[in-house]
Formats: structure tokens, C-alpha cells, sequence
């Protein structure tokens, strides 16, 4: 949610469509948590499809 709140100022809540989206693709365990394999498949795929979105969120976070 920080993550999101820091590319888009916008406020989120834990059932936000984009949230709730990432955790149903990729909490493979369905536990609630994402965990850091789990994360790494969609940063990798992010960043393969849509590398673009991926610099932007890193200017937005201050990470170069």
C-alpha cells in the first residue's frame, strides 16, 4: 500500500482492486502474504512487460 501511495499519492486500503489483483496471481500459498520468491516473479515480470512503469515507480521512490 506505501509502495502504491508513493507512485500515485493516492491512499489506499488493503482491498484496493490493485492489491487484491497482485495477491490473487501471486500469493501462490494464498496465505495473505507475498512472500520474496513470490514478489520477485512479478517484479521480473514487471519489469519485462512494462519496464517503463517499473523506471517511473523507481524516480518516484528516489532510487536511480
Amino acid at each position: 500500500m506505501r509502495f502504491i501511495k508513493g507512485c500515485t499519492h493516492e491512499d489506499v486500503a488493503p482491498d484496493d482492486s490493485r492489491i487484491e489483483g497482485l495477491f490473487k496471481i501471486y500469493d501462490k500459498d494464498k496465505s495473505g502474504k507475498m512472500s520474496k520468491a513470490n514478489f520477485m516473479d512479478f517484479f521480473l515480470k514487471a519489469c519485462n512487460e512494462r519496464v517503463e512503469r517499473v523506471l517511473e515507480n523507481f524516480k518516484c521512490h528516489h532510487i536511480r
